[in-house]
């Protein structure tokens, strides 16, 4: 009897179980009082999708960009066009001054050192002559991201930004400009017409003065920082379009100034001496 009442007790639970089936509400997007249908971005290396030392066609899909993209999509926003870099390992700057210009993207590999100890090291490959060509073809269209590396908020209204590497300009801006070396960054912006902005400005200004050690280029004075945002932002504020001004993160925050401490080697005075003859030579000291 006891064996009876427990089979059907076992059974009622059962029965409980697949007739209890679980509801999902389906999420719902909303694009609220901002205007998604013509989305437009303005920024520099961590718009552009700036991965290991390289702009990548990876680095694009997963880049502040790509995924901004994606999520305001789900709010109905249009297509938003991006100047997709060919499959590969893309394209940076290279800061060996004595090498090529230009490298790939760093690689980390498994491999022996000048010690001729085994482990991780760092590989990139250097670009010359026509290796770059397909990197830096021009577009055929004006896309909805300018994501530029390596371009300050002064070079926004410079119209020979837009020129080629060869010709002293941004070879990033260069395959996108509307009319190289008449149109700005500034002036192919506004003419995009974007309904709703995201901009991400000024962190060439800091990052680039900062990880060079505070050397080179000084950073811009927050008046005319300023300016140079309201002049850039004008022809949209004047028709109401909103939008999303990125805050500078604190360079601090980021890997790149924390992973070594300040003053972290420990060096004699003989060591210090032999590594101020080789910075030298690149102009650091």
């Amino acid at each position: 009897m006891i064996q009876k009442a427990n089979s059907v007790f076992l059974f009622l639970c059962l029965l409980s179980f697949i007739s209890c089936k679980p509801e999902f509400k389906e999420e719902s997007f909303s694009s609220g009082r901002a205007d998604l249908n013509r989305v437009v971005m303005i920024g520099g290396q961590y718009l552009s999708g700036w991965q290991h030392g390289a702009v990548s066609l990876d680095g694009q899909k997963q880049s502040v960009a790509g995924v901004l993209a994606n999520q305001f999509q789900l709010a109905g926003a249009g297509s938003i066009s991006q100047p997709w870099m060919p499959a590969g390992k893309g394209i940076g700057w290279n800061p060996m001054v004595t090498d090529a210009v230009f490298i790939s993207s760093y690689q980390l590999i498994q491999g022996y050192n000048c010690k001729g100890e085994f482990g991780f090291k760092v590989l990139r490959d250097t670009l010359r002559g026509n290796q770059t060509d397909a990197y830096f073809n021009r577009t055929t269209s004006q896309p909805q991201v300018m994501g530029i590396p390596l371009a300050t908020t002064s070079d926004y209204f410079q119209v020979q930004t837009g020129n080629s590497y060869s010709q002293g300009g941004n070879p990033y801006y260069h395959r996108i400009a509307s009319n190289p070396g008449v149109s700005s960054i500034a002036t192919d912006f506004q003419a995009l017409n974007g309904s709703f902005v995201i901009g991400m400005p000024g962190m060439e200004n800091i990052y680039g003065f900062a990880s060079r050690g505070g050397t080179g280029q000084a950073i811009i004075p927050p008046a005319d920082f300023r300016n140079h945002l309201t002049q850039f932002f004008m022809p949209y504020l004047t028709r109401g379009v909103k939008g999303l001004l990125v805050t500078i993160p604190d360079p601090a925050t980021l890997p790149f100034y924390t992973t070594v401490p300040f003053d972290g080697l420990n060096l004699d005075s003989a060591k210090a001496s032999i590594f101020n003859t080789v910075w030298n030579a690149y102009g650091d000291t």
